[in-house]
């Protein structure tokens, strides 16, 4: 197999780093409308607290059937909400975990474009420090063997 040079996989780093940070991005925008649901979800709570609450004051003395039918009413339609919203929340969080797999195969994949610059510079580096060697080994039989040469030619 045939090694590449390490600035050889920058293109393809550069992608999977895009398609990283676009996983991330797409993953922090589903985890903000979970979160807005959640907080609309704990509203309808608090105004169907606050309505029960209003529909039992009342219940005194001046009692409105009227009235209290239409908090009633109120209380029934923010418990249908609260029921949508939770269902809302649960699709959304199901939308988290899959965007989160999509983060974590992103980055794994990212991950292995990294070990492969990295193996591909230590076989480069190794390649050239064997080059290296060998032309020092070249230079000192070359030197070797010119000191032979003078050698025999001064006894001469």
């Amino acid at each position: 197999m045939a090694t590449r040079r390490p600035e050889q996989y920058a293109t393809l780093l550069r992608v999977r780093k895009r398609q990283e940070d676009l996983n991330a991005q797409v993953l922090a925008g589903v985890r903000r409308e979970m979160r807005a649901a959640e907080l609309q979800r704990e509203d309808f709570e608090n105004q169907q607290r606050r309505a029960i609450d209003s529909a039992q004051a009342y219940t005194g003395e001046d009692f409105d059937e009227r009235l209290f039918c239409r908090y009633v009413g109120y209380q029934r339609y923010l418990a249908r909400m609260a029921v949508a919203k939770d269902a809302e929340i649960e699709q959304l969080r199901q939308q988290v975990e899959g965007r989160r797999l999509d983060l974590e195969n992103a980055m794994c994949k990212r991950r292995m474009v990294d070990r492969l610059i990295e193996r591909s510079e230590r076989i480069l580096l190794k390649k050239v420090k064997k080059e290296e060697q060998r032309l020092s080994d070249e230079a000192a039989s070359t030197q070797a063997a010119l000191a032979i040469v003078s050698k025999a030619v001064r006894y001469r």
